[in-house]
């Protein structure tokens, strides 16, 4: 945790909140970030928890068109984190009954939003559209 702080060029108490991925326990207690902040000396109002994928519960992305998404996508993979990539024919966020269908049948640990507006000159005429 101090030398990825150090390659970023901050400090602990420069932070909001950490999580530490991919995290494997294994007798280590419950509370490993915690422990390691304490061994960096990150101040213990800074909050932190850890991402256990080991639970082979998914990440859901949605955005699977663009850029972002797709990015996220290569990234689980190259980890080896399981994934559910959605389009918005999948899970479109302005209908929230949809949203709460697909959560309940996905079950993820947990959402990244990579959802964008492209159309920058339609942004203004399609207000109600894009925002959501």
């Amino acid at each position: 945790m101090g030398t990825a702080l150090e390659k970023a060029g901050t400090s602990g108490d420069a932070l909001d909140l950490y999580i530490f991925g991919n995290v494997l326990r294994a007798g280590h207690g419950h509370s490993l970030p915690l422990q390691a902040a304490f061994k960096i000396g990150m101040p213990d109002t800074i909050n932190g928890y850890a991402v256990d994928t080991t639970s082979h519960r998914p990440l859901v992305i949605i955005g699977a068109r663009g850029t972002l998404g797709k990015a996220f996508a290569r990234l689980c993979e190259v980890r080896g984190i399981p994934y559910h990539l959605l389009t918005r024919q999948e899970m479109d966020i302005a209908h929230p009954v949809t949203v709460d269908m697909v959560l309940t049948e996905l079950q993820p640990w947990a959402v990244i939003n990579a959802v964008g507006y492209v159309r920058v000159d339609n942004a203004e005429r399609e207000q109600e559209t894009i925002c959501v």
